[in-house]
């Protein structure tokens, strides 16, 4: 488990640094380590914890679902697994649907939060004057600091900044 989030991790830290074709490849090699790892997780899951198959053999189980005698399941135990992992994909797929459902909401809100809400703020809070190419955040942090800067005409700019003039003892040296 704690590979596969390293490994993603890092395949991150290889996407942001290296050329495209290379960072690619690291990112799609972090990305199917943590599907393996979801994988094996939610398969301990559904065939041995809370509820589901509780640790049951295979041919039990097979036996279950089909009502055919555990013995044939032993004996076929092949076609018992290739039930037992259509079995499982149904449960990921019932899983992972309302997930993905839950997410693409997730996405769409916070789009449209981002595009409707937050966009207009900034941008009745931000055009005050000329565009300068600042973010809106340092530009407000730049005025506030100014604002609590001690002003005196004759040796701060109208951006709060200090400046040398003639009648200060380090200009004229």
């Amino acid at each position: 488990m704690v590979v596969g989030c390293v490994l993603v991790v890092l395949g991150v830290f290889v996407f942001a640094c290296l050329p495209s074709g290379v960072a690619t490849a690291a990112l799609m090699l972090a990305k199917d380590n943590l599907f393996h790892l979801l994988r094996v997780l939610l398969w301990d899951l559904y065939f041995h914890g809370l509820g589901f198959w509780r640790g049951q053999e295979p041919a039990s189980i097979c036996a279950q679902l089909t009502g055919v005698p555990e013995a044939h399941w032993r004996d076929h135990a092949m076609e018992c697994r290739t039930r037992l992992d259509t079995q499982f994909q149904g449960f990921v797929v019932g899983l992972g649907t309302p997930l993905l459902v839950f997410l693409l909401y997730r996405a769409t809100v916070s789009l449209g939060w981002y595009f409707f809400v937050f966009q207009p703020m900034v941008a009745a809070l931000g055009n005050h004057g000329p565009r300068r190419h600042t973010s809106p955040t340092r530009e407000l942090l730049h005025r506030l600091l100014a604002r609590l800067t001690p002003r005196n005409s004759n040796k701060h700019n109208n951006d709060g900044y200090l400046v040398a003039d003639a009648s200060t003892p380090q200009a004229r040296h």
